[in-house]
């Protein structure tokens, strides 16, 4: 962390015994940084996230090492977590690039990222708002929260034109997650009308949260779409008979641009 003393770098944190209070901070804001090897640690010293060294930002609960939240980055080159002048927070590569980011700026986002003593990380705005929270409470808003929705539905049948609470086809799905993490577009939409209006970003620099879409016929119309989760792996329903599910990332017959409804 730019801002902390060399002298708190060499604290080393054991997992399963008690942790200093002060010996690493709980919260980052806009003109500090949590970088590889580093780690902010709730007050209480029972909660810390750490930057690993494979790219991953991992909150833990400190006594059993279990995991309560991470971002599926690993192996994506993540060196540095921040939170923008745009107010989400933002895992960064070390060219400069986003691996990932909270999605909070449709909100107005916010200016301090913290890890709390109830085991959440939390972001939030100088007049204390939450506009986002990971880890032991669900989400706020944005991704994580989208994500929340449309894993709950895991199971559900496949109805063409539905949009849930029982049934739903791939684009019902993704509307109504959208609308869970706190973007309505306004009404079940193709996968088609998904893409013409939101789709910009291009395949290769796809990320947790983004919208995936389809041309199976290869006639340049959308017939697909699915969330893309991070770590090659997606969830999205298609068909009569199959249910929603998470399955390995298609590389087949996907079109040039990803969606990122929270930027």
């Amino acid at each position: 962390m730019a801002a902390v003393g060399a002298a708190l770098m060499v604290v080393t944190l054991v997992l399963g015994a008690a942790t200093p209070a002060l010996a690493w901070p709980a919260q980052i804001s806009g003109n500090t940084s949590l970088d590889v090897g580093e780690r902010l640690v709730s007050p209480n010293g029972r909660f810390q996230l750490s930057m690993q060294d494979n790219g991953n930002l991992v909150l833990r609960r400190v006594s059993d090492a279990k995991i309560l939240w991470h971002p599926n980055a690993d192996g994506l080159g993540a060196v540095k977590l921040k939170v923008s002048a745009s107010g989400n927070a933002v895992l960064y590569q070390s060219d400069g690039d986003i691996v990932w980011a909270s999605g909070t700026t449709r909100w107005a986002g916010g200016t301090v990222l913290y890890v709390s003593d109830s085991g959440n990380l939390v972001l939030r705005k100088d007049n204390g708002t939450v506009v986002w929270r990971v880890g032991t409470d669900p989400a706020v808003h944005g991704v994580e929260a989208m994500i929340e929705y449309a894993t709950a539905q895991i199971g559900a049948p496949y109805d063409l034109g539905s949009h849930g609470p029982t049934y739903f086809d791939c684009s019902g799905l993704t509307y109504k997650a959208m609308q869970a993490g706190g973007f309505d577009i306004g009404g079940h939409k193709s996968a088609h009308s998904q893409y013409t209006s939101y789709a910009g970003i291009p395949w290769g620099d796809r990320r947790r949260g983004d919208l995936l879409f389809y041309d199976w016929e290869g006639d340049g119309h959308v017939d697909h779409v699915g969330t893309y989760l991070g770590g090659g792996q997606m969830i999205h329903t298609w068909e009569v008979g199959t249910p929603l599910q998470v399955t390995n990332l298609w590389t087949s017959d996907h079109m040039p641009k990803v969606a990122r409804p929270f930027v």
